[in-house]
């Protein structure tokens, strides 16, 4: 059976490893830069379409491109609702949870593509977090359909973690032309 390694290092040689991409402060600072800008655009763009799109409005873009104006006051895709304040706030801390995991697995890469992909899940996750504390649900807007197939609404948050989530993913396996294959030593 053919095992996938990952290119993270493991906890035990954590202590001992520094990772590439200048010192300490110089790292931590352009996280910071980067994530901020992220943040800044997704809520820039949220606050946009709030004020010109209705709760419920569908305004089409293209055939198979709309923006609307809805409420996601669960996790991806709607799943565990969460209306109470004990139930948004499990669910706020499993976020903050998330958030820390993503910055250990960022001052642990190795890679231009593990630290652009930590970066920019950290940038949504923090996005989306600022949604949950201030309106208590994360605002959705872009749907995407064809014929009677919809995907459910996201926002530009959710398409950076998914970027995010597909360059480790990538960085992971090395992809070719028929699918995955396992990286050369």
């Amino acid at each position: 059976m053919t095992r996938f390694k990952s290119n993270y290092p493991s906890l035990v040689t954590q202590l001992s490893h520094k990772p590439a991409g200048g010192s300490f402060w110089q790292r931590w600072a352009f996280l910071l830069c980067v994530s901020s800008v992220f943040i800044v655009f997704d809520q820039i763009i949220k606050w946009w379409v709030r004020q010109h799109i209705a709760l419920g409005e569908l305004r089409t873009v293209t055939c198979f491109l709309d923006w609307t104006h809805v409420w996601n006051r669960g996790i991806s895709f709607g799943f565990f609702e969460c209306h109470s304040l004990i139930q948004r706030s499990i669910l706020c801390l499993f976020v903050l949870i998330f958030i820390g995991f993503l910055i250990l697995l960022w001052s642990q890469a190795v890679t231009i593509r593990q630290r652009w992909g930590t970066i920019l899940m950290i940038s949504g996750a923090l996005s989306n977090g600022i949604d949950r504390v201030i309106h208590h649900g994360v605002f959705d807007f872009i749907r995407i359909h064809y014929a009677s197939w919809d995907f459910p609404v996201f926002n530009v948050a959710d398409m950076l973690i998914t970027m995010g989530f597909l360059a480790l993913l990538s960085e992971h396996f090395q992809w070719n032309a028929l699918g995955f294959r396992k990286k050369r030593r």
